[in-house]
């Protein structure tokens, strides 16, 4: 449908990062989101500067990403801000990428266009 189309497509990001924030769920307590995201696992640790993890989370979801607490062989990224001592020796153990705030703003951006 045309709805789901726009839902999905790049344009329609930014009315999804919105209706998160507004609390819409699909009813299973998280938007249900496919995008270019899809398959990866990501875990948040750390603090950041710009952005709370809580905000990250939700809109890594809205693009179609896992996100979740802990840290294991099967993750794809871990988003670390400064700390996050167990979960980033973890990564380095599992060989995960390790992606700074910077690179996870930029990674949005570039959905975003």
């Amino acid at each position: 449908s045309a709805v789901y189309n726009y839902i999905n497509s790049l344009a329609g990001f930014p009315e999804i990062i919105r209706l998160v924030e507004l609390g819409v769920t699909s009813g299973k307590g998280e938007l249900a989101a496919a995008g270019p995201l899809e398959g990866q696992i990501w875990t948040i640790t750390g603090t950041f500067e710009n952005n709370t993890r809580d905000f990250m989370a939700r809109t890594l979801k809205s693009l179609g990403a896992t996100v979740n607490d802990k840290i294991t062989k099967k993750h794809t990224h871990l988003l670390a801000g400064v700390g996050g001592g167990e979960k980033r020796e973890k990564a380095v153990k599992f060989d995960i990428p390790i992606v700074t705030e910077e690179d996870y703003e930029t990674l949005v951006k570039s959905h975003q266009e």
